[in-house]
């Protein structure tokens, strides 16, 4: 398993995908701050002028679209490396237990979320500091929103990994992912929302961390996630 997921974090070496990782945090922050620079601490009163009202307001846009676009995106590249040149046919002629391929590239679209989930949050921290907003408690505040960011997505991860693992054509995962993330929004609260791979940004985007939040998606993305590796085993080159 180690040596499998290795050789994914080496064929990355070839591409600029790490660097491209960096990007999407970099530029919402960078928005972000400019509209309140923009404004100014006259216009937006006290009461939005500060660290926490930045944060929220940052993280609204942040947990319920961009990280779930990007979460699809990640899944879709990591199966079109392979789907690139059918190199499929020569990946699954190894030696190499299908579940490892299939779990050592669910584990790379992980990393690279969670790189985008860095960026975001250095780069806000870097942005509050240049706005000079006033309050604490922010390392506190985005610790516990990351982490909720990051468990909502993993549904998201495991299943679109799964679709992309079975498609030749990057197109109908990613039409499947869009798809998911803009019905997550009006289903938001039913009971299909609520446990629908997509719609769980959406609870965790309101919710405080606690174990009782945060076993629902980890629950799904273990299903998904065994389901897709069963499937996978399946595949055919």
């Amino acid at each position: 398993m180690l040596r499998t997921l290795l050789s994914e974090f080496r064929k990355c070496r070839r591409t600029y995908i790490f660097a491209l990782a960096l990007l999407p945090g970099l530029g919402l922050v960078a928005l972000k701050v400019l509209v309140f620079a923009l404004r100014g601490p006259e216009s937006l009163g006290p009461e939005r002028w500060n660290q926490a009202s930045f944060t929220n307001a940052a993280l609204f846009l942040w947990e319920r679209l961009a990280l779930p676009f990007l979460t699809v995106s990640a899944a879709a590249w990591t199966a079109w490396l392979e789907n690139n040149g059918n190199a499929w046919k020569l990946l699954l002629a190894q030696p190499v237990r299908r579940s490892s391929l299939f779990a050592s590239k669910l584990a790379l679209t992980i990393a690279l979320i969670s790189l985008c989930e860095f960026s975001w949050a250095a780069s806000h921290l870097i942005g509050s500091s240049a706005l000079g907003l006033p309050g604490g408690g922010m390392l506190e505040l985005l610790a516990k929103r990351m982490t909720l960011a990051l468990c909502g997505v993993l549904p998201i991860a495991a299943a679109q990994h799964w679709i992309s693992s079975r498609s030749h054509q990057p197109a109908w995962p990613l039409g499947a992912g869009i798809a998911g993330i803009l019905a997550a929004a009006p289903l938001s609260g039913t009971w299909l929302g609520n446990w629908l791979p997509w719609g769980f940004p959406w609870r965790t985007a309101v919710s405080d961390l606690s174990w009782s939040v945060l076993a629902p998606p980890l629950a799904v993305f273990g299903v998904l996630a065994l389901a897709g590796t069963l499937h996978f085993q399946r595949k055919q080159a």
